[in-house]
């Protein structure tokens, strides 16, 4: 009697098991989906931090084009070239230009 009951035991134990055999394609393929989110997530978040370094280099050349823009207007004020002109031993006219005729 105690073999009877101990094969029974046994075959419930080993009922979970034929079960997940059974299943095993579709836990296959719950991993493999599993897998892809991993591999996809990732990706994205490569990608944003691709995306914000390029943001923080866009924003330094921005900088770096106002800074030189802003140089570029004071050095063309009259002032200014005056200066650099006196350092040339050049004068600004002060005569008014002729207009030549064609």
């Amino acid at each position: 009697m105690a073999e009877a009951q101990n094969k029974k035991t046994t075959k419930q134990q080993f009922k979970g098991i034929d079960k997940l055999y059974d299943n095993f394609p579709f836990i296959c393929f719950i991993a493999l989906l599993t897998v892809i989110y991993i591999s996809v997530a990732h990706g994205a978040e490569k990608k944003a931090r691709k995306i914000q370094a390029l943001q923080t280099q866009v924003e330094e050349v921005r900088w770096q084009y106002e800074d030189v823009r802003h140089k570029l207007i004071y050095q063309s004020t009259q002032s200014q070239l005056a200066e650099r002109l006196k350092e040339r031993n050049l004068n600004i006219s002060t005569t008014v230009p002729r207009k030549l005729k064609d």
